[in-house]
């Protein structure tokens, strides 16, 4: 297993950062995302700390019907802010108690560095896992081709 404790969100996050300005609409910001193949943007806030707008955000938007109307600051939320040298379980740790699936990198002066995602954490501590003959069949029981995949009567 990984050493949580030690490795640094640098080593972890997506560098850049794709970002919207606050007063554009929420779909707009979800144009972005969609454009980029992306699950969040960063929202510029007015009080000059960056927020974030996730996939979870917009659908509850499409739910509501309020995409066309909400400004993307209107949807955004505060996000955790790191910096490059905290530690994975740092991160991992604000990211639970915030209870968001990412987290903003910055680095002096609120820069935006990059952005780190609970999947971009997984996949760090998976990188080990060496793969085995059954993995082929599919781990845990999970499908591994796209024709498992489908319902069978």
């Amino acid at each position: 297993m990984k050493d949580r404790d030690h490795a640094s969100v640098v080593d972890v996050m997506h560098r850049g950062v794709i970002t919207c300005p606050g007063e554009s609409s929420a779909l707009t910001a979800a144009q972005v995302m969609a454009a980029h193949r992306i699950h969040c943007v960063v929202i510029n806030g007015g009080d000059g700390r960056p927020r974030l707008v996730t996939d979870a955000e917009i659908a509850e938007a499409i739910y509501d019907e309020h995409l066309e109307t909400l400004r993307a600051d209107e949807l955004s939320r505060p996000s955790p802010l790191l910096r490059p040298e905290d530690t994975v379980a740092f991160a991992l740790e604000r990211m639970h108690e915030d209870r968001m699936s990412h987290a903003i990198v910055v680095g002096p002066s609120l820069r935006l560095l990059g952005v780190i995602s609970i999947l971009d954490l997984v996949e760090w501590m998976l990188r080990d896992f060496r793969k085995t003959p059954q993995d082929d069949q599919g781990s845990a029981g999970c499908p591994s081709t796209s024709a498992e995949r489908t319902l069978k009567p």
